[in-house]
């Protein structure tokens, strides 16, 4: 009984070690990632070379989430916050995305095209089914904090 124990969490441990080689093999040399959170199931890809930063806060989730991610791009997720099935779509240079703590987004797509845009979503926001698209260089969209977005937006 003890023997296949061991051999079961010498498996599990070995997966996970597997698991996080793969993960951080496709991450350019010269960006970074902090993960306090967890994130399950999500899709990297960076374009254009590095310098990019990805920062997870204490007890963030992000499942199911698909990330493009420019040169020189941020995305910084505050403390507790829920991501489900959200797209970033950052095909720029040096633009930031900003999400603040205890937030709730759900079903959320984040466009941005040109460089030097940032987006900011305020503390406790909840976005579900909202679409969201910056064109144009040197732009800013702002959403403060305990607001409420629904689909169709």
């Amino acid at each position: 009984m003890i023997g296949n124990l061991k051999d079961l969490v010498l498996g599990i441990v070995t997966s996970v070690y597997e698991l996080i080689l793969n993960f951080y093999k496709f991450i350019p040399h010269n960006s970074k990632i902090h993960i306090k959170g967890f994130i399950y199931r999500c899709k990297f890809n960076f374009i254009g070379g590095g310098n990019s930063c990805l920062v997870v806060g204490k007890k963030a989730h992000m499942n199911k989430c698909d990330m493009l991610l420019g040169k020189s791009t941020n995305i910084q997720i505050g403390d507790s916050s829920r991501l489900m099935n959200v797209k970033f779509h950052i095909n720029a240079v040096h633009s930031t995305i900003r999400i603040g703590k205890n937030c709730i987004l759900q079903d959320l797509e984040i466009w941005i095209e040109d460089n030097d845009n940032i987006v900011t979503i305020g503390d406790g926001t909840y976005i579900g089914g909202a679409h969201l698209a910056v064109t144009g260089n040197n732009k800013c969209v702002t959403i403060g904090e305990s607001c409420l977005l629904s689909s169709g937006i």
